[in-house]
């Protein structure tokens, strides 16, 4: 990978941007059986065409992640910093998107130097947060940003954050010139010279189009992308080349997307339960970093307040949920990050099996992220719709194969599934379901030390050869409900998000002028996919 950063547009180091490094052609292995994941089952043969395993390092991913937060809202959860501080870096994230209100006071300066002292990097929306329908100048907005004083934990800088739902029929010109003026005072401030500035992003899908011809003032294109409830992948491309038109071969930030879980709402975006908003946005992070998104960050990190009724969308995105207990999207989301980051270094091991899954299905989709000691993580999911509304719909398990194609490497199995080992270093079987698989290949020389352990030994681990299963014990690791073992013989290591499921809700929070909580989300219009609202009727001014 390549450690990226822009300056004018020009690639330096201080922001890490994941890039595309190599994809592997697809490799045919006929698979005539299968053990379900949890119980064991005859399968169908997955014979057929096997997925293609595209191998990125594992620290881009890693990196290509981040969360939106709200610190400046004291009256919500997010007065808790402290506690939010620790959870983000229990999550794995090293970035978070927050704002620059007009009048920035010193406990919010103190917040996001903490954020700075875990390791944590801040993307700064700047210009827009807290205030009326008129931007200020790019100069006034620089200012504003120089008082707080944070020059080194801010790696990027983004402006005006849907200025189109605030800015009236003018907004296209108003936003415009704030970003030339922005982007000008910036390149001009021998202190913040040289940090990127995002172009701005827009509330309603359609509009992203209209953000054409200010890439002279973009070092990196900006989108919002909301599923509205349905699956990421769909409509993905499409969306992708819309936002890269407005800047066009430079990189491109995802700054916010997610799902919510208020099943009681009948209108606006289509809610989710809980475990397929954690399946779901584990998909959306390896959709979007597999088609070359630099950063996604999740909307968002705790729902501010409370909402038992489940009938307000704004206050269910939070991976956290108001009482600050962990949604199975955090969890999901924190194992899989967890997976990826096991080796120190960000360049990718030469050593590195190509990793062949097979199953006859062309839903499933595959990624291989390199550690630098060789050994690798893989992850494993399959596309399509996994609920209808509130409701999860129940889908048969797809059967698959995944082997290394020998090696003798050590597996290591998490979670509660039972797989099947396919002879000596021939890999494993198995069924997948909803949940995205992720595969721990341990490193050529077998060490057990390169198995993931996601920070301790596993409590319980099992042996298989040949498909028979030892009698040593293993129990749940880190109090996850993980369960683990070693398959000795096999490629592969085998870590099941199931019962984790993580997810991240990135989507909009409103408030009015006087600081009070406005609901600007409606139900899509027709040929609109919900993703951003589409109604040309005025809006309250969104809560940024």
């Amino acid at each position: 990978m390549r450690s990226v950063n822009l300056r004018r547009g020009r690639l330096s180091s201080r922001v890490l941007l994941a890039t595309r490094v190599a994809t592997v052609a697809a490799i045919l292995i006929p698979c005539t059986a299968a053990v379900g994941l949890g119980q064991a089952s005859t399968a169908p043969s997955a014979e057929g065409s096997s997925t293609t395993v595209a191998m990125e390092p594992a620290q881009g991913f890693i990196d290509s992640v981040g969360v939106v937060t709200h610190f400046r809202y004291t009256d919500e959860a997010y007065s808790e910093s402290g506690r939010l501080l620790q959870s983000l870096s229990r999550l794995g994230v090293r970035h978070i998107r927050d704002g620059a209100p007009a009048r920035p006071k010193a406990p919010l300066v103190a917040i996001f130097k903490d954020a700075f002292s875990r390791g944590i990097k801040l993307n700064l929306v700047v210009g827009s947060a807290g205030q009326s329908k008129v931007l200020p100048s790019g100069q006034e907005a620089l200012a504003v940003v120089n008082s707080m004083n944070i020059r080194d934990g801010v790696e990027s800088l983004e402006p005006a954050n849907e200025w189109d739902l605030r800015g009236g029929p003018t907004w296209r010109e108003q936003v415009g010139q704030f970003q030339q003026q922005f982007f000008t005072a910036v390149r001009a401030d021998p202190i913040w010279n040289g940090v990127p500035v995002l172009g701005p992003s827009v509330g309603r899908r359609q509009r992203v189009g209209d953000l054409v011809g200010l890439s002279a003032y973009i070092d990196i294109a900006n989108l919002h992308n909301y599923a509205a409830g349905g699956p990421p992948e769909d409509n993905l491309s499409a969306e992708l080349a819309v936002a890269r038109a407005n800047a066009p071969g430079k990189p491109l930030f995802v700054t916010e997307v997610g799902y919510h879980t208020a099943t009681s709402q009948t209108d606006r975006q289509r809610p989710v339960s809980e475990q397929a908003k954690a399946d779901y946005l584990v998909r959306t992070l390896l959709e979007n970093y597999r088609a070359g998104v630099a950063r996604t960050f999740i909307y968002q990190l705790v729902d501010g307040k409370p909402d038992p009724s489940l009938v307000d969308q704004e206050r269910h995105f939070g991976l956290l949920r108001n009482d600050f207990s962990e949604t199975p999207a955090y969890t999901e989301v924190r194992n899989l990050l967890t997976a990826a980051n096991t080796a120190p270094s960000t360049e990718i091991g030469s050593t590195a099996d190509k990793i062949k899954v097979v199953t006859a299905d062309p839903d499933v989709q595959s990624l291989q992220l390199d550690r630098a000691d060789g050994s690798s993580v893989v992850v494993v999911w399959r596309r399509g719709a996994i609920t209808r509304g509130a409701v999860d719909l129940s889908r048969p398990p797809i059967p698959l194969e995944i082997s290394t194609g020998g090696g003798g490497r050590k597996l290591g199995v998490w979670s509660g599934s039972k797989l099947q080992a396919v002879g000596a270093g021939g890999g494993v079987r198995g069924d997948l379901g909803e949940a995205p698989l992720v595969l721990d290949v341990g490193s050529p020389a077998g060490n057990a030390d390169s198995i993931l352990s996601l920070g301790t030994p596993p409590s319980s681990a099992g042996e298989i050869s040949g498909g028979q299963q030892s009698t040593s014990a293993t129990a749940p690791v880190d109090g996850s409900g993980i369960d683990g073992g070693y398959i000795a013989g096999g490629a592969v290591a085998v870590f099941v998000l199931g019962g984790l499921t993580t997810g991240f809700m990135l989507i909009r929070r409103r408030r009015g002028e006087q600081g009070r909580e406005i609901d600007n989300r409606r139900a899509p219009d027709p040929g609109d996919d919900g993703k951003n609202v589409s109604s040309e009727s005025p809006e309250p001014r969104p809560r940024r």
